[in-house]
Formats: C-alpha cells, structure tokens, sequence
C-alpha cells in the first residue's frame, strides 16, 4: 500500500531531505515513541512520533471506480464466462488478456481460475 508520510521538519532522504515521502508499506507499526513502517517484513523506516505530522493512507476504491477499468468487477460469473475463461487460457492466451476480454481484474482470472480447480492453492 503507498502511504504518504509528512514530518514536521524535513528530514534526510536518498541524498536530500523532504518533508513529504511516500512509502510502500504492508504493514504500520506503532510502539514505544515511534512509528516503524515494513514491506516485506524488512524495516524502510523508523521515525519518532515526534517528528511526524501526518500519515495519510490510499483512499478506498469504490465498486463504481474499480468499474471503469474493470467493468465486470464484483458481478457474479456466469457459466458462459467460466466456460470462455478456460476455453481462451486452454488456447494459450495470457492473464492480461483474459481480464482485457472478460472485463475483470488480474485477482479476480486469478481467483477464479483457483475455484475452477485449474491453479491449486498452496
């Protein structure tokens, strides 16, 4: 997730200093008198509460936003789709261009390609 980070006075960065930094983070955690900021289980960043302002986090997509790229995102699948999914993936076609033509997201081929028992889990 890219969150943007704001300190109080600017501070050291690759060779310069900023006030204002985005991170990509998967996980936040606060203890002691500080804020330590991971991706991947690795530290990118330990800052004092002190020397922070503000944290903003990525705002949540809505169902209608994600639509626009993805114009089948959250509708059930039919058997016709199911059906044309692995018809095209058995013609050798890629996972990019089976979200372009079945109008969904690489997560949700993914998925679906899981429930159909054609990717195990594990």
């Amino acid at each position: 997730m890219d969150i943007k980070m704001s300190f109080l006075e600017p501070r050291p960065h690759a060779g310069g200093s900023v006030c204002d930094l985005d991170v990509d983070a998967d996980r936040l955690v606060f203890g002691g008198a500080a804020l330590r900021v991971l991706r991947r289980k690795e530290l990118v960043l330990d800052v004092p509460f002190r020397e922070m302002s503000a944290i903003d986090l990525p705002a949540r997509r809505s169902v209608a936003a994600l639509r626009v790229r993805h114009p089948k995102a959250y509708f059930p699948w039919t058997p016709e789709e199911d059906a044309r999914l692995l018809g095209r993936l058995s013609e050798g076609r890629q996972i990019a261009e089976l979200c372009a033509e079945l109008g969904r997201g690489r997560n949700a081929v993914l998925a679906r390609l899981v429930k159909l028992g054609v990717f195990g889990v594990g």
